[in-house]
C-alpha cells in the first residue's frame, strides 16, 4: 500500500481532543501518514512521534488581552502552520472547525491538496456566538460560506447539524462522524475496583446520578443542581469534571442545604473516565438549548454513558430524544425544567424492573455506538477524496 499524507490542523494542544485523536489514529490505520499541527501547551513537547505520525505544536502567545492583539496571535500561527505544511506537502488537509478552514484553504491550494472541513459544532449559532464582537462574525460566516463550498468533503458531529449546513451553506449533505468512545475496554491494573465511589466514600447501595465532564453556562448543570432539592433521598448527584460553575455549584448546594448529597470529584483521565463512570446508577445530560448548535448537539457524555453502561436522563432536544427512544435506554425530560427533571429522575430510580429494562437497551446501544462502527464514515470518506493505491 502507498501511503497518503494527512495534515491534521487544530487550535488547542491535542492532550484531551480525544475526537481528533481518534480520528489521526483511525487514518493511521487505514494508509495515511498523519502529520496533526496544534498548539502548543504548558509542558507540552514542541514536537512528539505517534502511531499515526507525529504531533506538531506551534506558540500562540498574544502580547496582550486586546482583541488586536489576539488577531496577530491567530495570523502568527496562521503563517507558521503554513509555512511548516510546505515541508509536509500533504495530500489532503484536514481543517478542525471553522477557525482553522481558512489555514487549511491557503495550505491545500499551495500544496495541491485535498480539503476536509470537519465541523465540530454548528458556527452559525454556537454557544459562544453572544461573546464574539459582530464584525468578526460576519467576517467569520462570510469566510464558511466562501470556504465550505470548496472543501472536498465536510465532516459533523449530527444529523441535525449535517441538515442545518447543509441548508444554509449550500453544500451537499456532510458526512455524520459521531464523536463516540472506543469500545470499553478491560479496567487498567492500575485503577481501584469502584474507584468512584471509594474517592467520595460512598457505599455500594447508595444511588448516584452523574454528571461528567464540563460545568459551564448552557450545559444545564445548574438546571441539575436544582432539580436535587425533590430527589427521594439517598440519591446522590456527583459532578465528574471541571470548569468556571464549579465553585457557584458548589456555593449554592451549601445553600440549598444539599452539600451532603452533592459531591464533586476532579477529572480523570479519557482513558479510565468509563470505569469511573460505572461506578453511577445513572447519567445525566441536562443540556440547554440556547443555540441551534445546542439543540442539535449529541454530548461526548452520551456515548460515554452508555459505554459505561449507564441508563441515561436527557434534555428532550431532538438528537437525544431520538436516540433514547431507538434504543429505550433511559428518559428525557423538558429541557430546563428542575422539578420535571427531579420527577423524571425519582420514576426511573424508583422502578427497578424499568431500570433494568435500560440497563438492556444501553446494552444494545453501546455495542453499535462505538468508535469502531463509526470510523469507517471517516475512512469512506478518505478513500474517496485521497484514495490509497
Amino acid at each position: 500500500m502507498t501511503m497518503k499524507t494527512s495534515l491534521v490542523l487544530l487550535l488547542n494542544p491535542v492532550t484531551n481532543d480525544s475526537r481528533v485523536l481518534k480520528e489521526c489514529t483511525t487514518l493511521g490505520e487505514h494508509g495515511y501518514r498523519v502529520h496533526l499541527f496544534a498548539l502548543q501547551g504548558p509542558g507540552l513537547p514542541a514536537h512528539e512521534e505517534k502511531p499515526f505520525g507525529e504531533v506538531r505544536r506551534f506558540r500562540a502567545e498574544a502580547l496582550g488581552n486586546h482583541k488586536v492583539f489576539k488577531l496577530l496571535k491567530a495570523a502568527r500561527v496562521a503563517v507558521s502552520m503554513i509555512a511548516a505544511a510546505r515541508q509536509v506537502k500533504p495530500d489532503v488537509v484536514h481543517a478542525n472547525d471553522l477557525e482553522t478552514l481558512p489555514i487549511g484553504y491557503a495550505i491545500a491550494k499551495l500544496c495541491g491538496a485535498k480539503l476536509i472541513y470537519d465541523s465540530h459544532e454548528l458556527w452559525r449559532d454556537s454557544g459562544n456566538r453572544a461573546a464574539i464582537p459582530g464584525w468578526i462574525y460576519a467576517v467569520a460566516m462570510g469566510l464558511e460560506r466562501g470556504l465550505a463550498p470548496k472543501a472536498d468533503g465536510v465532516i459533523t458531529v449530527s444529523a441535525g447539524i449535517a441538515d442545518d449546513m447543509a441548508k444554509h451553506l449550500g453544500i451537499p449533505l456532510p458526512t455524520l462522524v459521531r464523536n463516540v468512545p472506543w469500545p470499553r475496554a478491560a479496567v487498567p491494573g492500575d485503577v481501584a475496583a469502584h474507584p468512584l465511589r471509594t474517592n467520595l466514600g460512598l457505599a455500594p447501595e447508595v444511588p448516584i446520578v452523574l454528571y461528567q465532564g464540563r460545568m459551564a453556562p448552557g450545559y444545564g448543570v445548574e438546571h441539575l443542581l436544582e432539580a436535587m432539592q425533590w430527589v427521594d433521598e439517598p440519591t446522590m448527584l456527583v459532578y465528574l469534571g471541571f470548569g468556571p460553575l464549579r465553585e457557584p455549584l458548589e456555593e449554592r448546594a451549601r445553600a440549598l442545604g444539599l452539600a451532603h448529597r452533592v459531591k464533586f470529584h476532579d477529572a480523570v483521565p479519557p482513558e479510565v473516565l468509563v470505569h469511573y463512570s460505572a461506578d453511577a446508577t445513572v447519567g445525566a445530560c441536562p443540556s440547554q438549548g440556547t443555540c441551534t448548535s445546542y439543540i442539535y448537539s449529541l454530548p461526548n457524555k452520551f456515548f460515554e454513558f452508555i459505554q459505561a453502561g449507564l441508563p441515561v436522563v436527557a434534555s428532550d432536544l431532538p438528537e437525544l430524544r431520538a436516540l433514547v427512544a431507538h434504543y429505550e435506554l433511559g428518559a428525557t425530560f423538558p429541557n430546563e425544567d428542575a422539578p420535571a427533571l427531579a420527577r423524571t429522575l425519582n420514576a426511573l430510580l424508583g422502578d427497578p424492573a424499568r431500570l433494568e429494562a435500560c440497563r438492556a437497551g444501553v446494552r444494545r446501544a453501546a455495542a453499535e455506538l462505538h468508535w469502531q462502527n463509526e470510523e469507517t464514515q471517516l475512512v469512506q470518506l478518505y478513500h474517496r477524496v485521497c484514495p490509497v493505491a
